[in-house]
């Protein structure tokens, strides 16, 4: 798998698409577009991605769909939804499949900005918890070993 760090645009409206290439290739190394979810469900084999911008209403599987097949497949990539036709039950779903945003259509470019960098802060505190906590969980298993050896010195002394 590549380890190319960016971002997976998926929408049908390639203006749109182009359109976000090229604003969001001046913030990050590498963001690709595709215009379906089985030309997406590719690139995700093969590619990394810091975060999937995808449409929600859009030709093959939608939204909700290609976010449950990722979840299923065990992707965790975070994904912001942009969508014109947004409604509470759709958005329930989604959060519950861990889609971290929903930017309504139409939306000015730093709305979209702010979901991004909202997103990419979340991931970046979530990874360094799990550091420190993954840190921590070291520490008490090296203490644990210690308490243990110790106890062994003692009963073989």
């Amino acid at each position: 798998m590549n380890k190319s760090k960016g971002i997976l645009i998926i929408d049908d409206e390639t203006e749109l698409a182009e359109g976000l290439q090229e604003l969001l290739s001046a913030k990050f190394d590498n963001v690709e577009y595709v215009d379906n979810s089985t030309e997406a469900l590719k690139h995700l084999a093969d590619n990394q991605y810091e975060l999937i911008i995808s449409d929600y209403k859009m030709p093959g599987l939608d939204g909700l769909a290609l976010a449950r097949k990722l979840r299923t497949e065990g992707n965790l990539t975070p994904i912001v939804w942009i969508s014109g036709h947004c409604d509470k039950e759709m958005a329930l779903k989604g959060i519950r499949l861990g889609v971290e945003d929903i930017v309504e259509k139409p939306f000015t470019i730093e709305n979209l900005a702010q979901s991004i960098f909202r997103v990419l802060e979340l991931k970046r505190r979530s990874a360094e918890l799990q550091l420190l906590t993954s840190q921590s969980e070291i520490a008490s298993a090296k203490k644990m070993i210690g308490l243990l050896f110790a106890a062994d010195q003692r009963f073989n002394s």
